[in-house]
C-alpha cells in the first residue's frame, strides 16, 4: 500500500520536473536571443515593446516637439556612427592622418551604401588639427576594406594611439580649457577616455615638453581602477595619478605636513556621474523598455551630493564640467540649480558658446514638470501628496522664472541624438567666484551678529520694563508717603485735650507704623513677583557690582606710596611698623575679603578656560569629520620623528603597499646608472616603487607634484597606480644588471642614456619588429658584432630621424633584453604593426598569419632561445 503511493508519488514529481525543465529551457531560450540582442553592438535590434510613457514624458516636457518625437524614437533605435580621437601630439596627429588618407579613406572614395559606407569619413569640426573623425557603417554589409579599416582601429585602440569615443563624450574634456600648468581632477574617471584626453590636453602644448600639470583620476570602485590603468598607461605620461576614494566624499590632498598648510584644490574639474542613462539607449535598447519616471527621481540627491562634492575641491577661478548621459531635467537643470543654491553664491555658470560655434544643442531650461508613476504630473511641492515626498523633494522643482533667469539655466547644454547623430547628453560648465569657506565664515558671523543684536535688544526691553516697573513703584511711595503726611498734618491740627491728644498721637504712630509694615509687606510681595522673571539678570548685576568693587580696590592697592601711608594711618598702622587693635581687626577683614575674591576670580577664570578647551576640541572634531569646504584634518596622521629610522620606514612601507622613492645613493640605483650610463641630471629623486614583498618589480617616474601628494597623503589616500614605469625587474641569471628600460618609458629615459643603445637602420629595423625574437642574421656586420659582444642585459635598438643618431633626433626606439648568444624584444604585438605602419611597410606581409600561427611561432622561438 505504502510502496503503490510512494511509486504514484515519484511518477508524479518526475513529470512535474519534467514540464519544469522544459519551461525553463524555454524561458533560457528567450533569454539567450534578449542577451543576444542586448550585447550585439554592431548590428542592434529593434526593441520589441515601445515606451509611451518615455515618449509622453519628453513631448511634456518640451524638449523633443510633437513633430520630431518620430524622428527622435528613429535615432534612439539606430546604431551609433564610428568615432574616434587621434591621442597623440600635433605632430603626430599630422603623421596618423596621413596614415588614414593613404591607406584607407582613399580607399573608400569608391564605396558606396549598398557597399556597408553609409557615411563618409569626415573630421569633428568644433576639435582642433582633425584630432577626432567619424563615419556610419552598415555593419550587415561584409565589406572587406571596412573589416580591415576596423581592425586597423582595433590595433591602434590597443597601443593607445586612438580612442574609440562618442562625439558628446569628447565635449566635456575639451570645455575645461586645459593649459600645462593645471591641476586637473576627474572624479568618476572609469573607464578612462576622459582621463587620456585630459592628459592629451595636458601635453598638447609643443613649446613645454615636461608640463607641470598633474591629472588625479579617482575611481570609486577598486575593480575599475585596474582597467582604468590599463587604458591610461597607453598615454606614457609622468603627470597622472589613480587613486580609489569615494567621489561622494572626496577628502582633500596637502602638499605639506605642516597643519597650517592649506588644501590642494583643483584648477579644471571634470564631473561624468552615472545616471538614468536615457541618453543612451541607443547603446542599451532593454534600458527604453524598462524606462519609468522614477528612475530619473532616484538619480538626483547623489548627482547633488557628487557635484557638491566636486565643487568643494575646485579653486578660485577655476572651472568645472558637469556632464551626464542623461537629458532629463531632473537630473539636470534641476541638480545644477540646487548646488548652486548650496554655494552660496561663489559659484557661476559659464557660457561656452563661443568655445563651440558649429555645435547643435539646445540651451538649458527654465521651468519642467515632475512625473510619477501613473503616470502623474506635478507643478510644484505642494501638489505632491505625502507619500510621495519621501522621493519627490523640494529640489526636483524648477525655481520661479525670475530665479532661473538670475542664475542662468539657459547656459546649460543639451545635445539630442536625433540633431547631430549623437548619444543624449547634458553639459554644465562652473566657474569659482570666491571661497565657500570664506562665504560659509560670513554667514556665521552674519548669524552671530543677528543673534548678539537680538539679545540685546531682548536686554533693552528687559531694562525698559524693569525701569518702567521701578518708577512706578517710587511714585506710589511718593504718594503713600503724601498721604501719610496730610494726615499727619490734619491730625495735628485737631484740638484735643492734653492728655487726650498724646494718648491719640500715640495711637496715631501706632497705627501709622502698623499701616507702614503692612505697605511693604505688600509691596516686598508685588516686588517678588513682578522681579520673579528677571532674578537671574538681578544676580548678574550683583556678580557685576562685586566684580566692580574688586577692580576698585586692585586700584587703590595701586596708589602712590603718600597715599598708601596715609591709608596705614588710617587703618591704625604707623610708620614704624605698629599697629593698634582696631587697625588690626580691619586689616584682617580686608585679607579675608580679598582672599575671597581672589578664590571666585580663579574660579571664574578656570570655567571659561575649561569653555575655550572644550570649544577648541569641538572645531577639530568637527573640522576632521566635516569635508563639506574641502579640509581635512591630518594631524593625526603626523609622524613623531622625522629623522633617522629609514630602514624602519621603508619596511612599514613594505608591508603597508606605500609607495617609497629612490635615493641617489642606492645601491640598485647605481647599478642602473653605471650600466646604462645615464647622467647626474637625471630626476632620481622622482623614482618610486611599491614594494610589497621587497621586490622591486617596476620603478616609475612621476612628477614632482605627485611625488609631494604621495609623500604627504599616502596614508589616508589610496593610490593605485602613478607615472609611467621606466625600469622593470629582470627575472634572469648573468645579466649584467638586474633591470631593464620599459618600452612604455623609453621616451622619458632614452635623452638621458649613454651606453647600451644601438642604431639601426631602416631595413634592420624591419628585420627587428618581424618577430618577438629576432634571429642575428637579419643584422647587418656591424650591427651583429655589437649585440655579440655586449653584456648580457637590456639595451636599446634606435632609429634616427634621417639617419642622425642622436637621442633628441631619436624617432623610434625599441626595448630589447641581451642574452647570451641571442636576444629578443619587449613590443606588443599591436604596437609592432603600429610602428611598421610609420615606417612604411607593406602590411600585407605582416597579417596574413592569424593571432594564433603568430602566437604559436613566437612560443617556438622563445623556448628555443630562451630555455628554463
Amino acid at each position: 500500500m505504502m510502496v503503490g503511493k510512494k511509486a504514484r508519488w515519484t511518477r508524479a514529481a518526475k513529470v512535474a520536473a519534467k514540464k519544469e525543465r522544459k519551461e525553463r529551457a524555454a524561458r533560457q531560450d528567450d533569454w539567450t536571443e534578449e542577451k543576444e540582442e542586448f550585447c550585439t553592438i554592431r548590428v542592434p535590434q529593434q526593441p520589441s515593446v515601445d515606451n509611451k510613457f518615455f515618449e509622453e514624458y519628453y513631448v511634456e516636457q518640451g524638449i523633443i516637439l510633437k513633430d520630431e518625437m518620430e524622428k527622435f524614437m528613429e535615432y534612439m533605435k539606430k546604431a551609433i556612427p564610428i568615432s574616434f580621437r587621434i591621442s597623440a601630439d600635433k605632430r603626430g596627429i599630422q603623421e596618423f592622418v596621413k596614415i588614414l588618407k593613404r591607406d584607407y579613406f582613399s580607399k573608400f572614395s569608391h564605396l558606396g551604401p549598398e557597399d556597408g559606407l553609409l557615411q563618409s569619413p569626415e573630421p569633428i569640426p568644433w576639435l582642433p588639427d582633425g584630432s577626432a573623425w567619424q563615419l556610419t557603417v552598415d555593419w550587415s554589409a561584409e565589406n572587406e576594406l571596412l573589416s580591415d579599416f576596423t581592425k586597423f582601429l582595433y590595433q591602434e585602440a590597443e597601443c593607445g594611439n586612438i580612442v574609440q569615443q562618442d562625439v558628446a563624450g569628447m565635449l566635456p574634456a575639451l570645455l575645461l580649457d586645459v593649459k600645462p600648468h593645471h591641476r586637473v581632477l576627474d572624479l568618476r574617471a572609469s573607464p578612462g577616455h576622459r582621463t587620456t584626453h585630459l592628459i592629451d590636453l595636458l601635453h598638447s602644448d609643443e613649446n613645454v615638453p615636461n608640463p607641470g600639470g598633474v591629472v588625479i583620476a579617482n575611481e570609486t570602485h577598486l575593480k575599475r581602477c585596474f582597467f582604468l590603468n590599463d587604458q591610461i598607461r597607453r598615454s606614457f605620461s609622468p603627470n597622472f595619478a589613480i587613486v580609489n576614494m569615494d567621489a561622494n566624499n572626496l577628502p582633500s590632498l596637502y602638499l605639506s605636513e605642516s597643519s597650517d598648510s592649506d588644501p590642494f584644490l583643483y584648477d579644471r574639474i571634470i564631473c561624468g556621474f552615472p545616471s538614468s542613462g536615457d541618453g543612451m539607449f541607443r547603446n542599451n535598447s532593454d534600458g527604453l523598455r524598462c524606462w519609468t519616471p522614477n528612475i530619473p527621481l532616484s538619480h538626483h540627491g547623489h548627482l547633488i551630493q557628487m557635484l557638491y562634492s566636486g565643487l568643494s575641491s575646485l579653486a578660485i577661478g577655476g572651472c568645472l564640467v558637469f556632464s551626464t548621459y542623461s537629458i532629463n531635467p531632473v537630473e539636470a537643470e534641476a541638480v545644477v540649480y540646487a548646488v548652486i543654491m548650496q554655494q552660496r553664491g561663489t559659484v557661476e555658470l559659464e557660457d561656452v558658446s563661443k568655445q563651440i560655434p558649429d555645435l547643435v544643442y539646445e540651451k538649458g531650461l527654465h521651468s519642467w514638470k515632475v512625473m510619477a508613476k501613473g503616470p502623474r504630473w506635478f507643478r510644484d511641492f505642494e501638489e505632491v501628496p505625502e507619500h510621495f515626498r519621501t522621493q519627490i523633494t523640494h529640489s526636483v522643482f524648477p525655481p520661479a522664472k525670475e530665479e532661473a533667469e538670475r542664475v542662468g539655466l539657459e547656459k546649460c547644454v543639451r545635445i539630442l541624438p536625433h540633431k547631430q547623430d549623437t548619444l543624449g547628453l547634458f553639459v554644465a560648465v562652473f566657474r569659482r567666484t570666491s571661497s565657500l569657506y570664506d562665504a560659509w565664515k560670513r554667514e556665521q558671523e552674519e548669524q552671530q551678529r543677528a543673534y548678539e543684536a537680538a539679545i540685546k535688544e531682548e536686554k533693552r526691553l528687559e531694562e525698559a520694563k524693569e525701569l518702567e516697573a521701578k518708577t512706578k513703584l517710587e511714585e506710589e511711595e511718593r504718594k503713600r508717603l503724601e498721604r501719610a503726611e496730610e494726615e499727619k498734618t490734619k491730625s495735628d491740627n485737631e484740638v484735643t485735650p492734653t492728655g487726650d491728644k498724646d494718648e491719640q498721637r500715640s495711637n496715631d504712630v501706632v497705627a501709622t507704623d502698623e499701616q507702614q509694615q503692612q505697605q511693604e509687606t505688600s509691596d516686598k510681595k508685588s516686588d517678588e513677583g513682578r522681579d520673579g522673571d528677571s532674578g537671574n539678570e538681578r544676580k548678574a548685576e550683583q556678580i557685576a557690582e562685586k566684580e566692580a568693587e574688586s577692580e576698585t580696590k586692585m586700584l587703590e592697592d595701586m596708589v602712590a606710596p603718600e597715599t598708601a601711608e596715609k591709608k596705614e594711618e588710617l587703618n591704625g598702622t604707623d610708620k614704624f611698623g605698629g599697629t593698634s587693635s582696631v587697625g588690626d581687626d580691619k586689616t584682617d577683614l580686608e585679607e579675608q575679603a580679598a582672599k575671597e575674591e581672589e578664590a571666585e576670580e580663579e574660579e571664574i577664570e578656570g570655567e571659561s578656560r575649561d569653555d575655550e578647551i572644550g570649544d577648541n576640541s569641538v572645531m577639530d572634531r568637527s573640522a576632521s569629520d566635516n569635508n563639506y569646504y574641502g579640509y581635512w584634518n591630518q594631524s593625526s596622521y603626523q609622524e613623531d620623528d622625522q629623522t633617522g629610522k629609514a630602514e624602519a620606514d621603508e619596511k612599514k612601507a613594505r608591508i603597508e603597499g606605500l609607495f617609497i622613492f629612490l635615493k641617489a645613493e642606492d645601491k640598485f640605483w647605481l647599478e642602473i646608472k653605471e650600466f646604462y650610463g645615464i647622467g647626474d641630471d637625471f630626476p632620481v629623486s622622482r623614482l618610486t616603487y611599491r614594494a610589497v614583498s621587497g621586490l622591486k618589480q617596476h620603478i616609475c617616474l612621476v612628477t614632482e607634484t605627485i611625488k609631494r601628494l604621495i609623500e604627504v597623503n599616502q596614508k589616508i589616500y589610496s593610490f593605485v597606480s602613478v607615472g609611467v614605469p621606466v625600469f622593470t625587474f629582470v627575472r634572469r641569471v648573468g645579466v649584467g644588471c638586474s633591470y631593464r628600460p620599459t618600452q612604455e618609458g623609453l621616451a622619458v629615459v632614452l635623452p638621458f642614456m649613454t651606453k647600451r643603445i644601438i642604431w639601426v637602420t631602416r631595413t634592420e629595423f624591419l628585420s627587428i619588429l618581424d618577430s618577438p625574437c629576432p634571429a642575428l642574421d637579419g643584422l647587418v656586420e656591424k650591427t651583429r658584432q655589437k649585440v655579440t659582444s655586449m653584456e648580457s642585459g637590456g639595451f636599446v635598438f634606435a632609429l634616427g630621424t634621417e639617419g642622425v643618431e642622436s637621442t633628441a633626433k631619436c624617432h623610434l626606439a625599441i626595448s630589447a633584453l641581451k642574452d647570451v648568444n641571442s636576444f629578443r624584444t619587449f613590443v606588443p604585438a599591436y604596437l609592432r604593426l603600429h610602428y611598421l605602419r610609420f615606417v612604411g611597410a607593406d602590411m600585407k606581409n605582416y597579417e596574413e598569419k592569424s593571432d594564433i600561427e603568430q602566437y604559436q611561432s613566437a612560443v617556438e622561438i622563445i623556448a628555443r632561445n630562451f630555455p628554463l
